[in-house]
């Protein structure tokens, strides 16, 4: 763990570390730095792909090739031919890696409070996050990190978090409501109307959308 710990410092040391305010990210924002990210030239191991991580201080660490192992719940990258796993998670805001983004927040699981990656969709008053889960049988080859398409329709599960606050889950259409509490009876009205579910991951972004206008 300390060796890890140090091989990171180390790394962060080398990256270009601009001194940006960007605690407050606006839509625009998020374009431009995505956009920065896709034209990042490729990384020569097809696993790892270009990455922006902005931290909570503001400060943004660009020129960093990152994956996202869905197995082990990490972000990791490759120094000397090692692939390490980032640990200080509590001092990042967000990693942009091509046109996804993901944070990094606490969540209920059976009554107990954790932490984990988590893709962010939508952004307003409401987080709408996409969590990916894998469960291998033990016989077919895990597939590539960062590959989402292998997994991300079929094991994908769907959460709210207000603010900076615990992310919760969307199970089901009475859940979806009470989450939202207090909430218009608008925004009930339309849930109902368009018979939104909690697995349809196009529903719940118009959902938001409508709720952000």
């Amino acid at each position: 763990m300390r060796l890890v710990l140090v091989l990171l410092s180390i790394l962060l040391l080398s990256l270009q570390v601009k001194g940006q305010n960007l605690k407050e990210f606006s839509s625009e924002t998020l374009s431009k730095i995505r956009l920065q990210s896709n034209l990042a030239r490729s990384s020569p191991d097809g696993h790892f792909i270009p990455a922006v991580i902005i931290k909570k201080d503001g400060t943004e660490i660009s020129d960093v090739a990152l994956r996202y192992n869905v197995y082990s719940n990490t972000m990791q990258f490759k120094r000397n031919g090692t692939i390490l796993n980032i640990y200080e998670t509590d001092k990042i805001e967000r990693i942009i890696m091509g046109d996804k983004v993901f944070v990094y927040a606490p969540y209920n699981d059976a009554r107990r409070i954790r932490l984990s990656y988590f893709q962010l969709l939508n952004e307003g008053k409401y987080q709408l996050l996409k969590m990916y889960k894998v469960v291998s049988d033990g016989t077919a080859e895990k597939p590539m990190a960062n590959d989402f398409s292998s997994y991300e329709k079929s094991n994908a599960y769907y959460y709210l978090r207000y603010g900076d606050g615990m992310a919760n889950l969307i199970d089901s259409q009475k859940k979806l409501i009470k989450i939202l509490q207090p909430v218009p009876q608008e925004v009930i009205d339309y849930i109902l109307k368009y018979n939104i579910k909690a697995t349809n991951e196009r529903d719940l972004i118009d959902l938001m959308e409508f709720i952000n206008k």
